[in-house]
């Protein structure tokens, strides 16, 4: 059995959830991220959160076993009532057409925003982002 590998945090606010991934996830740091995930959305009253933007600034993708995993939680966020789906900062064009690719056939609306500026210019609401504009150190 492998350890587990990657990280994240989350934070909800009102419709939004709100997911920072860091490092590199195998399927076990992934399936314990999907646990975690939906073990937080089963506490919510069912359609309350229908939009996810997570900052992709410090991912460094997943393993190739992984994506399945990843493309049966997407599908699965149909039924929690998801509609959108942000991505802020994709490191790279291969990880933008990894997550592309890992989304299609899915109805979710999926962008992708080159930075933070970007993303609230359409979506000023979602000041919590802001958050992701400092280093932690200096927070």
């Amino acid at each position: 059995m492998f350890m587990a590998h990657g990280d994240w945090s989350y934070h909800i606010e009102g419709s939004v959830m709100y997911v920072e991934l860091i490092g590199q996830f195998n399927v076990q740091g992934l399936n314990k991220f999907f646990q975690e995930m939906h073990t937080v959305t089963n506490l919510l009253p069912k359609n309350i959160t229908n939009h996810a933007v997570v900052n992709l600034a410090d991912w460094e993708l997943v393993t190739d076993d992984s994506r399945k995993l990843a493309k049966k939680y997407f599908e699965n966020m149909i039924s929690r009532g998801y509609k959108k789906v942000d991505y802020l900062m994709p490191s790279n064009n291969l990880v933008k057409h990894v997550l592309v690719d890992t989304w299609k056939d899915i109805d979710i609306k999926v962008n992708f925003y080159d930075s933070i500026e970007a993303f609230l210019k359409v979506n000023p609401n979602c000041d919590y982002v802001k958050n992701w504009m400092f280093d932690k150190e200096e927070l």
